[in-house]
């Protein structure tokens, strides 16, 4: 089974009730079993910290210190990030293990 991690930039437009790409693919990913995927402090916080760091050190910046932790939790989970947000591509470039799903604009 493939884990998904929905960000809320997807969540948003479930939520909205748009009938946009995110909103579809947010009602078929319903339709899987869902497991809760855990923070774990003494892990992903080191691991968000460090992704930061390295996107920095890559000349880029992210936005969004708590998109590094979303990752470093998808990371740990080997989950598929599932998102709308530019700023999971760039994390990807310094963390080739991430696993990504951009959802195309409306």
């Amino acid at each position: 089974m493939t884990l998904s991690l929905v960000d809320t930039s997807v969540w948003v437009e479930w939520f909205r009730g748009t009938d946009s790409p995110a909103s579809r693919l947010v009602e078929s990913l319903a339709e899987e079993p869902a497991a809760m995927l855990s923070l774990d402090p003494d892990i992903d916080f080191l691991v968000a910290a460090d992704l930061y760091r390295a996107v920095l050190a890559d000349g880029g910046a992210p936005r969004s210190m708590l998109d590094c932790l979303i990752a470093a939790v998808a990371l740990r989970h080997d989950a598929v990030l599932v998102h709308r947000d530019r700023d999971y591509a760039r994390i990807g470039t310094v963390a080739p293990r991430l696993l990504l799903l951009p959802v195309p604009p409306d």
